[in-house]
């Protein structure tokens, strides 16, 4: 069987990873803050004074992992796609981003309150899975590769097929 000898170099793999736990960590921390935690102000309970930081922060770095995106689509999946292994790891992460994306697009956007607690909620849920799948996919990524050449695009090393 044909084996897939493809990695996301070292550099760019700590960028990546750097902006995941960034948009993690703070959009996790706005989640925290806008639902649970009030401090009282001069009229009344109001908004942690972090609550805005955070989420300017998770929509930085959120830009990043799109730019990171399109790298992996044309460096990662475009290699990657032609060897049909591991599909389905590979589609549930495609899909999960595309939602992660299209609900931040809806909570900049929707005016509805209503729908925008759902929104909210679904795009928070999405968040937390998303490192989940991703380990999940790098883990079973690791088990069935062998050493990766190191030839290939700037971003990643190229696919090798063997028979």
């Amino acid at each position: 069987m044909a084996g897939i000898h493809i990695k996301i170099r070292k550099p760019w793999r700590r960028a990546l990873y750097g902006a995941l736990a960034t948009s993690w960590c703070s959009g996790i921390g706005f989640f925290i803050l806008s639902r649970w935690v009030r401090i009282e102000g001069d009229f009344g309970p109001e908004r942690h004074p972090l609550q805005f930081p955070l989420l300017q922060l998770h929509g930085g770095a959120a830009f990043v992992m799109m730019m990171f995106l399109g790298a992996l689509f044309v460096g990662h999946v475009a290699h990657t796609w032609p060897a049909k292994k591991r599909h389905p790891m590979g589609v549930a992460m495609a899909i999960v981003v595309a939602l992660m994306v299209i609900s931040a697009w809806l909570l900049y956007y929707l005016a509805n309150e209503d729908v925008r607690a759902w929104v909210a909620n679904i795009h928070a849920s999405l968040g937390l899975l998303l490192p989940v799948l991703l380990a999940i996919h790098i883990q079973r990524a690791r088990r069935k590769n062998v050493r990766p050449r190191r030839d290939g695009p700037a971003v990643c090393r190229s696919i090798q097929s063997t028979s």
